[in-house]
C-alpha cells in the first residue's frame, strides 16, 4: 500500500479529509496525518503539504529536495471547478489550485493521478553507479554528506563500494563477520567466478540505513589488489545495481589509487564526480590536466560532473 503524508496546520480539516479519502484510496493507498514537516521521513510515495510551509525558514532547505513530482500543494486559493472541470492537462500544466474547499472528487482524481505520476517516473529512471574521486579530502567529506543526503531524500537504496585504506573511511560503520571484498578479489585472481549475488554478500547495512562493503581487517589491504580485479569488481558492482530493485544506487568512492585506475573505473559508472580544485598550485595544475585528459577521453555514457560546494 502506498503512503500519503499529510501536513496542515488546520489539524480538524486534515483529519475530516483522511477520513473521507482514506476509504476511497484503499487498498492502493492510504493518508498519514504529520504536524509539521520535521516529522517527514523518506518513506512516502506522496506528500500533500499546505503551501505555508514553503515559505517557513525552517522548513524551506528541506521542502526544496523533494523531487516535486511527489508533491501536492494546498493553498487558501479557492477554484470554481463547474466552471473548469478537472482535467489530466490541466494537473500536468499545474493549473489546477487544491484548496479546503476543494471537492472529495477532485481530491481524489489529483492523488490518483499524482500517484500514477510518481510511478511512471520511477519506472523511467534506471538504477545508476556513480564514481567519487577528489583531490581534496575536505572537499570528499562534505560533497559525500551532501551526496547521501541528496540520495536519501530521493528513497534511493545506497550502496558504497570503497576503493581505499581503511584510514581513509570517513564512514559510520560496524561490521559484522562475513564475506568482504578482499575475498571476493582472491576468487577473482584464482579464476573464480563470481555472480552478482555473490558480490552483494559483502554489502552491510549500517544505522544510517546505508550499504557498505567489508574490507579486510588489514588496513592497506587494498594496496596489494591488481589493477584487473580492482575493474572486474567495478564491472560487478555495475551488474548487481542494475538488476537491484528500483531506486537503488551505488557509488565507488577511490582514493590514493593511480589516476589511470579511477578512469578506468569511471568507464563502467554513470556518473563520474570529481574536484577540479582552486589552488594554484604545481600539483592542482597536473590534477586539471589529467581530468582534462580524462574528460576528453570518456565514454558519452559516462556523464561527468564537477563537484562545486558552497561557502
Amino acid at each position: 500500500m502506498k503512503k500519503i503524508y499529510f501536513i496542515d496546520p488546520n489539524q480538524k480539516y486534515a483529519e475530516k479529509l483522511q477520513k473521507q479519502l482514506n476509504p476511497k484510496l484503499k487498498p492502493l493507498a492510504e493518508i498519514k496525518l504529520l504536524i509539521s514537516p520535521a516529522e517527514l521521513k523518506n518513506d512516502y510515495d506522496l506528500l500533500i503539504i499546505h503551501a505555508s510551509y514553503f515559505s517557513d525558514y525552517r522548513y524551506t532547505d528541506q521542502l526544496n529536495k523533494i523531487d516535486k513530482t511527489k508533491i501536492i500543494k494546498l493553498n487558501d486559493i479557492v477554484v470554481c471547478f463547474k466552471q473548469q472541470p478537472i482535467t489530466s492537462d490541466l494537473i500536468e500544466l499545474n493549473c489546477l489550485t487544491l484548496s479546503r474547499r476543494t471537492t472529495i472528487t477532485d481530491w481524489l482524481c489529483q492523488i490518483l493521478y499524482k500517484l500514477d505520476q510518481v510511478e511512471q517516473r520511477i519506472e523511467k529512471i534506471p538504477n545508476r553507479i556513480h564514481l567519487l574521486f577528489t583531490f581534496n579530502q575536505q572537499i570528499r567529506y562534505r560533497f559525500f554528506q551532501k551526496w547521501l543526503t541528496e540520495q536519501k531524500t530521493e528513497g534511493n537504496k545506497i550502496f558504497i563500494l570503497p576503493i581505499k585504506p581503511l584510514y581513509l573511511w570517513n564512514y559510520q560503520a560496524v561490521f559484522h563477520t562475513g564475506p568482504d571484498l578482499s575475498d571476493l578479489i582472491l576468487q577473482i585472481e584464482q579464476g573464480i567466478e563470481i555472480t552478482e549475488k555473490e558480490f552483494g554478500l559483502i554489502f552491510e547495512k549500517q544505522k544510517s540505513g546505508i550499504f557498505i562493503s567489508r574490507s579486510n581487517t588489514v588496513s592497506d589491504d587494498v594496496f596489494a589488489y591488481e589493477h584487473q580485479s580492482i575493474q572486474t569488481i567495478g564491472k560487478l558492482f555495475k551488474k548487481f545495481i542494475n538488476q537491484h530493485e528500483k531506486n537503488s544506487i551505488g557509488l565507488i568512492d577511490i582514493e590514493a589509487k593511480p589516476f589511470h585506475l579511477v578512469k578506468d573505473l569511471a568507464s563502467v559508472c554513470d556518473v563520474c564526480h570529481l574536484d577540479l580544485g582552486e589552488e594554484d598550485s604545481y600539483g592542482v595544475r597536473i590534477a586539471k590536466t589529467e581530468i582534462a585528459t580524462f574528460l576528453a577521453q570518456k565514454s558519452s555514457a559516462v556523464t561527468f560532473e564537477p563537484i562545486v560546494l558552497k561557502n
